[in-house]
């Protein structure tokens, strides 16, 4: 009896190895999706409570396609020869853009006529207007004098104004230039601080504390017109737990994890550029130099009262063993590797010195540059010699 019903039990086949791979890809998959959800719900709550700090989703694709950060002089321009549908919650109209890139008609270098520049930012340029109804088009009409718009949109600020008149609008003829300032967001848009939040890794131009001009970002003719910008405009619309990452990534920095010297107690940023190359790492220097001065500053005002000098040996015994400690110098990691017998002697020791390892690059970044480029790249990479010459 008992034989019969064994002989009758359906034994379960045994999976193949594809069957039980493809078994833990459902799993994890399963599991993803779950977590991606969860994650994305508690993201909703986060970004719409009252002191969040950061971006949140508009429900609303959008490409960026009509201004981007094209411009070397100023950044922010529109698209030359552009033609762009513009759909908001209480306007659906469209753009278009002369050879130039201004959103006007075609105007002339010369003219014998009384002309007006209009500068300025989305005020100016008349966002989410139909032409007819802009200030520029409504003056032209009222008083029959030619206005030229030269207004955009994308965080448009003052400095960029200035720039935009001496590298482009200058050269047509007029005798009068209007200037639209918001008193709020103009100049917030000029602010490296609202910048470093608002406008990350964007081109942009920045008045130094001297009232040189420096840049953000790296501009790219192409910018918003590849694939990732497409991928990214998505996420940026529909997702909050794009903006709860794009927050955390901001705040956890890599020098939080290994301190030293009480770095963690000064407020700084760490600059960084997206393209690396030679005009990128000059402007890398820059900046450093900048976050250098604000941590001095920082550390004078820190300075406690009393003695300044620590009474230390002329000879110092490590305990037996050995270590390697390293700190970010200003050409990059320096690190002392020491063997220690016990004695004052040590019985090894190793520099590991930036510029020698940082050299080795020179390879890759030459290639397919001129030989007049070399000198750019390697005054760039920012060598001492006597790292290398051994």
């Amino acid at each position: 009896m008992n034989d019969n019903v064994a002989a009758n039990s359906t034994v379960p086949a045994r999976r193949s190895r594809l069957q039980s791979v493809m078994y833990v890809l459902r799993l994890i998959g399963i599991n993803f999706l779950i977590f991606a959800v969860l994650a994305e719900l508690v993201s909703l709550v986060v970004v719409h409570l009252p002191n969040w700090r950061s971006s949140r989703p508009n429900y609303h694709l959008n490409y960026n396609l009509f201004f981007a950060d094209i411009n070397p002089v100023f950044g922010v321009w529109h698209r030359p020869n552009g033609h762009y549908f513009h759909k908001g919650g209480c306007y659906d109209v469209e753009y278009f853009t002369n050879s130039y890139g201004a959103r006007d008609v075609e105007r002339s270098l010369h003219s014998s006529q009384h002309r007006t520049i209009m500068l300025g930012d989305s005020m100016i340029e008349g966002q989410g207007l139909s032409a007819e109804y802009r200030l520029s088009n409504v003056l032209e009409k009222d008083t029959g004098r030619e206005h030229l718009n030269f207004g955009t949109s994308g965080d448009f600020g003052p400095l960029q104004y200035a720039l935009l008149y001496k590298s482009m609008a200058a050269a047509f003829d007029h005798d009068l230039v209007v200037v639209g300032v918001p008193p709020d967001n103009d100049f917030r848009d000029m602010s490296p601080e609202w910048g470093k939040i608002h406008h990350a890794g964007r081109y942009r131009p920045y008045y130094a504390d001297d009232f040189s001009i420096y840049y953000t970002g790296h501009v790219n003719p192409n910018a918003g017109e590849g694939v990732w910008d497409h991928i990214e405009a998505f996420l940026r619309a529909y997702l909050a737990s794009y903006h709860v990452g794009q927050y955390l990534d901001r705040r956890l920095y890599w020098y939080k994890a290994q301190p030293y010297s009480g770095y963690e107690q000064y407020e700084f940023e760490i600059p960084t550029r997206p393209d690396g190359d030679s005009f990128d790492r000059y402007m890398v220097r820059m900046l450093e130099m900048r976050q250098s001065a604000r941590i001095i500053e920082q550390a004078v005002r820190r300075i406690p009262a009393g003695p300044i000098m620590a009474k230390v040996p002329k000879v110092l015994k490590p305990a037996p063993g050995e270590v390697y400690v390293a700190i970010e110098a200003p050409k990059g990691e320096l690190g002392y590797y020491i063997v220690s017998d016990g004695s004052d002697q040590p019985y090894r020791v190793r520099v590991r010195p930036p510029s020698f390892l940082n050299l080795q690059s020179l390879e890759q970044m030459a290639k397919g540059a001129l030989v007049a480029d070399v000198v750019a790249i390697i005054g760039t990479i920012d060598i001492v010699l006597g790292e290398v010459d051994r």
